[in-house]
This record gives structure tokens, C-alpha cells and sequence, in this order.
């Protein structure tokens, strides 16, 4: 079976090495100073309750993005 760098190894400069995926177990609060949760949630101008919500909207945005420029790109 050829696989996709012994076809196109002439056009090849190197590979990359990584992780398949990380999963992080636990809580990530050491990445984050204090507070800075409570700041983007103020920032933005939504209350801790709303949260959920938020989140949701905002996903559904990003996802949209991601879709239209896959379909400028002409990418499923």
C-alpha cells in the first residue's frame, strides 16, 4: 500500500509529530490569573446564569463562520 508520503515524498520539505488528541482531566484554573473568567464574562456583558446560553450562541456563530469560508473554499 503506497501512503500519501511515499507518493509525494519529491514534493515533501519534512513531517510534523504530534499528539493525536490531549486530554486534560481535572481543572485548568492554573492557566487562567483569578478573576479573568469573571472579566470576560463582564466584558461581554453577560451575567454568570446566562452563561450557558452565551456559550451556545456563540458556537453556533463560530460555526457558521467555519462553514462559509469551507464553502468560499469549495471544502465539504
Amino acid at each position: 500500500m503506497n501512503t500519501f508520503m511515499s507518493i509525494h515524498q519529491d514534493a515533501l520539505l519534512g513531517t510534523l509529530a504530534t499528539f493525536d488528541r490531549v486530554i486534560f482531566k481535572g481543572y485548568l484554573t492554573g492557566l487562567f490569573p483569578s478573576g479573568a473568567f469573571g472579566r470576560y464574562l463582564s466584558k461581554q456583558g453577560v451575567l454568570l446564569k446566562d452563561f450557558g446560553q452565551h456559550v451556545s450562541q456563540a458556537t453556533q456563530a463560530l460555526k457558521a463562520h467555519l462553514q462559509q469560508l469551507a464553502k468560499e473554499a469549495g471544502r465539504p
